[in-house]
């Protein structure tokens, strides 16, 4: 056994291939190019697709997109009553008018819009 090979886990590799995979990018592993019909794409050493990694790769912003699908269920669950109540107790809002829930509402769906499109740039398609 030639003495440049080195031992990593289980298998055996070279010094230039351990080089490699020291070397290598958290996105190896993901498409070549993301999302290609966005100006061409996002490389894997884009800024844009590396930051979209790091999100979606940590715990805090995970929290966070649990806390708020979380509470936006609760809140899809309760909206029937709570705008029976909001009604019995005379809290009505003009025709067409949007209601606080309904910012609330739109609010949850933007964040969790955010939360797709950060794996989607950052995984691929």
């Amino acid at each position: 056994r030639p003495a440049h090979r080195l031992r990593l886990g289980f298998a055996s590799c070279s010094l230039c291939e351990w080089q490699r995979h020291v070397e290598a990018s958290p996105l190896d592993p993901y498409c070549e190019v993301s999302v290609p019909y966005l100006f061409g794409g996002l490389t894997r050493q884009s800024p844009i697709r590396q930051k979209c990694l790091e999100i979606r790769e940590s715990s805090k912003w995970s929290s966070f997109f649990l806390i708020v699908t979380v509470s936006n269920i609760i809140y899809i669950g309760l909206a029937p009553e709570l705008a029976a109540a909001a009604e019995a107790q005379g809290f009505t809002t003009e025709d067409g008018g949007v209601t606080p829930g309904e910012y609330f509402d739109f609010v949850c769906v933007f964040i969790l819009f955010f939360e797709i499109m950060t794996g989607v740039l950052a995984y691929g398609l």
